[in-house]
């Protein structure tokens, strides 16, 4: 096991692991086995860009963008972890009103708070942040 460095947080204080799975595949984990995640880290720099995560099958992706948000004034309307499994083809239309609608196959706050114990987890109420 090795300690990752990076979870997601919303501004409302919610706390929750990153999709990295899904990063890797850009959007849903295919159902068609095991999918293990290895960790790798190239000379350099250090920036996300070095990361690359690998998947038993054979998928890979840097974690460069990984942070990437898109504002409109100060409003958040759009990340990169939001834009998981995005179709670039259809006209997206983002609904700042309920934003998981907008893609619901992209990764968003689900309101967790894991000092709380699991209950934080269980029992989250869910959140209309995008992270």
């Amino acid at each position: 096991m090795i300690p990752v460095r990076f979870v997601a947080a919303c501004p409302s204080g919610h706390i929750q692991d990153v999709p990295f799975k899904e990063w890797v595949h850009n959007g849903p984990v295919p159902n068609d086995g095991e999918h293990e995640l290895s960790y790798h880290t190239g000379g350099g720099s250090g920036d996300l860009g070095s990361i690359t995560l690998k998947c038993t099958c054979g998928e890979r992706r840097p974690l460069a963008g990984l942070m990437n948000i898109r504002k409109d004034g100060e409003d958040v309307f759009d990340s990169a972890l939001a834009r998981i499994g995005f179709n670039p083809d259809y006209d997206h239309k983002f609904d700042k009103e309920h934003p998981n609608n907008s893609n619901p196959q992209g990764q968003y706050c689900k309101g967790h708070r894991p000092w709380l114990g699991l209950e934080g987890i269980k029992d989250a109420a869910g959140c209309k942040i995008i992270y």
